[in-house]
This record gives C-alpha cells, sequence and structure tokens, in this order.
C-alpha cells in the first residue's frame, strides 16, 4: 500500500516556482492528486475566518 498525501504544505508558492514553471502548481497537483497550499495564504484564511 502506498501513503496518501491529500495536502501539501509549503511555505509560499514562491518555493515551487523555483523548479522552473509558473504552472508547476497545478502540474504537481495533477501529478499527485494532492492539492498544493502556502502557508502564508491557509494563515490570511484562518485569521480571515476568525475575525
Amino acid at each position: 500500500m502506498r501513503d496518501q498525501v491529500s495536502v501539501v504544505l509549503v511555505p509560499s508558492l514562491l518555493h515551487l516556482m523555483m523548479l522552473g514553471s509558473a504552472r508547476v502548481k497545478e502540474y504537481f497537483e495533477a501529478a499527485t492528486e494532492a492539492r498544493v497550499v502556502s502557508v502564508d495564504k491557509a494563515v490570511r484564511h484562518i485569521d480571515k475566518a476568525a475575525s
């Protein structure tokens, strides 16, 4: 049985763009079937929900 990953957290999407493509997030999500979420975006979402 393979491990399953549903979400990948990265510090920012700039970390993925260092791999060479502006669309690397979409490529990664399609290849892994996991959502890619930047931590800064997740924190803003939590802050917005708390207000």
